[in-house]
């Protein structure tokens, strides 16, 4: 019979903060460049994740560096892969769409995980994983191409979408090539130093377009937003969640995942506006249908 625990009211908390992001995270992308916002927004979550880190480490009597000390090779290219190119794509991808149509493509990462899981041999997909990954992908190709409004390239949210697409590979990828080191080094201290190893990198794409920004016109809705997604969604609902994790178990945590972008289109239609779509509905069915199938058959 099921309970409902602290942990799992946690996880719902993580859930709404994540599914809202995408929405909220547009207010900062309407006053500044996407690389501009991505820079100021890690900033921040590096701030958040450094002190959670840093208290986590004084508690326990933990060097700072130990955790990484024997991986910091594969910790910091990894923090440039799930930190730096992902990112670049999300805000690029998110300033291009709407926050539905981001977070139903960006909820397929588990797929690019499982795929990428099976090419390295610590995965396993039988048929059923497969068919799964066909439901899944057929749903998020009808995501994808109903943003092409003249079917040109770039027409409509095509390019936004095709971009989500890119980071959702990328953070899957990500995803299966940390697991190998998820069991040496802690995923609290892997996800910081990922960040600090991926930050002057952001800083210096986002000093590029710096000159673009009218910083007169940042209002306090785009400084918020910047704070919300940096310091909470990407920062303390990480901790959050992998706490959720240890107390509920990860196969029980799956469902929690998938309200996420039940989450972003609500948010979509109260914050932004935005309809919701024959295709989102059908598209995002298949990708939530094709995610439990990979998970159970898998």
């Amino acid at each position: 019979m099921f309970r409902f625990s602290p942990a799992d009211l946690l996880l719902l908390l993580v859930v709404l903060v994540w599914g809202t992001d995408f929405s909220v995270l547009k207010w900062a992308l309407a006053a500044m460049h996407p690389h501009v916002a991505n820079a100021l927004r890690f900033v921040v979550s590096a701030g958040v994740l450094g002190t959670v880190y840093g208290l986590r480490c004084w508690w326990t009597g933990t060097s700072v560096f130990d955790p990484i000390r024997a991986n910091w090779q594969a910790v910091i290219p990894l923090g440039f892969l799930g930190f730096g190119a992902h990112q670049a794509a999300f805000v690029v991808g998110l300033n291009h769409t709407t926050a539905g149509n981001a977070a139903l493509i960006m909820a397929t990462n588990p797929l690019w995980t499982a795929v990428l899981g099976w090419a390295l041999g610590t995965e396993r997909l039988g048929r059923g994983g497969w068919g799964g990954l066909l439901v899944a992908l057929t749903g998020a190709g009808l995501v994808i191409a109903a943003g092409g409004t003249d079917g040109a390239v770039g027409g409509g949210t095509l390019f936004g979408n095709g971009m989500m697409l890119v980071a959702a590979i990328l953070w899957g990828s990500y995803t299966a090539l940390a697991k190998r080191l998820v069991d040496r080094a802690s995923i609290l201290a892997m996800t910081f130093f990922g960040v600090l190893g991926a930050l002057p990198v952001l800083l210096a794409v986002g000093a590029v377009y710096e000159p673009t920004v009218t910083w007169g016109a940042v209002d306090g809705w785009a400084v918020g937003a910047l704070l919300f997604s940096g310091g909470l969604a990407v920062g303390l609902m990480f901790v959050l969640w992998n706490q959720g994790v240890r107390r509920v178990g990860s196969s029980n945590t799956a469902v929690y995942y998938y309200l996420v972008p039940v989450v972003a289109l609500v948010a979509g239609i109260v914050i932004l506006g935005e309809p919701i779509t024959g295709f989102q509905v059908v598209g995002g069915g298949l990708i939530i249908g094709g995610l439990v199938l990979v998970r159970r058959t898998g």
